[in-house]
């Protein structure tokens, strides 16, 4: 009994492994190169382990690039809020008992917008700030961020003396960072996607924000990726932004249940080493050279 549960487990972590790192990052995503013999590795791996469920790389990464460019409208292709008819499984959101779908599974069903900047603007409150600035994407998951911020600033007796959402299109924030700049607020919240994320960061230190700022960050998605953060390097410095790494959490209790049981962390330390070793294994085909971006032609909505 044991070992038919220990293969199921295994199995199941084999396929959402084989999703997030070859269909999501890889297909998707394009965060790192392969040979040809490893892509046909990972494809039979994913194949195997997926089985009824498989879908080929090259349709994922359509459906998931349109998921992106048309979050939660009529023309994304899985959003549980235009997909009524479909059993949908999502990953990473928040307000998803208000959509009332009975189809619809998701593994980190968070409570709000604002529980996501809750430590941000306490951060800003413990530093004193008493104005605010808002950099906003103008898309359905940055905006409803905006919004939970909003009531949060309003919260801690904020006021916001700079507001602008950019088109998700936006490539040049520099005018946006001068505006910030002129508005000396004491603390920059910032909802941005992973191409604006890495733009904003490069303005910021081309130009900088001003000495009254004491606070820089918020929900900046995509500076939590490897590649990213080795491109940007000390740029990033200062930056207060989130993070969804749930093993660094488990690494932590781990630790100290570890330590409460033995008096030490030997046993955490050889587990440590175990599981840098099973990374170093898994990362073993990724090429470390920069992959060519394929440019697509602007689509009419």
């Amino acid at each position: 009994m044991v070992a038919i549960l220990l293969f199921f487990v295994l199995h199941w972590q084999l396929s959402v492994f084989c999703q997030t790192f070859f269909l999501h990052r890889y297909g998707a995503h394009s965060q790192f190169s392969m040979s040809t013999r490893w892509q046909r590795f990972f494809y039979l791996l994913t194949y195997v382990s997926q089985g009824a469920s498989f879908l080929h790389p090259r349709a994922y990464a359509i459906l998931h690039r349109m998921h992106h460019a048309y979050s939660d409208t009529e023309r994304d292709p899985h959003s549980p809020v235009y997909q009524r008819n479909l059993l949908l499984m999502g990953n990473f959101s928040f307000g998803v008992n208000k959509i009332h779908h009975d189809m619809y599974f998701n593994n980190a069903p968070w409570n709000d917008a604002a529980s996501w900047s809750e430590g941000f603007f306490k951060l800003g409150e413990a530093a004193g700030a008493k104005t605010v600035a808002f950099l906003v994407a103008d898309q359905e998951f940055a905006q409803n961020l905006a919004g939970g911020a909003k009531e949060l600033a309003n919260k801690h007796g904020l006021k916001t003396v700079y507001e602008q959402n950019y088109p998700p299109a936006t490539v040049d924030f520099s005018s946006m960072i001068r505006a910030i700049r002129a508005a000396k607020p004491d603390i920059v919240y910032v909802m941005s996607y992973p191409n604006d994320s890495v733009a904003i960061v490069r303005a910021v230190n081309e130009i900088g924000v001003g000495d009254s700022v004491k606070l820089f960050g918020g929900a900046m998605v995509g500076l939590q990726f490897a590649s990213i953060m080795e491109s940007l390097g000390s740029m990033l410095n200062g930056i207060v932004f989130f993070g969804h790494q749930v093993g660094s959490f488990f690494g932590g209790w781990g630790g100290g249940k570890l330590f409460d049981l033995q008096g030490n962390y030997d046993m955490m330390w050889w587990l440590s080493i175990a599981l840098g070793l099973i990374s170093a294994l898994l990362h073993w085909p990724i090429v470390e050279k920069p992959v060519a971006r394929p440019q697509f032609a602007a689509q009419p909505a």
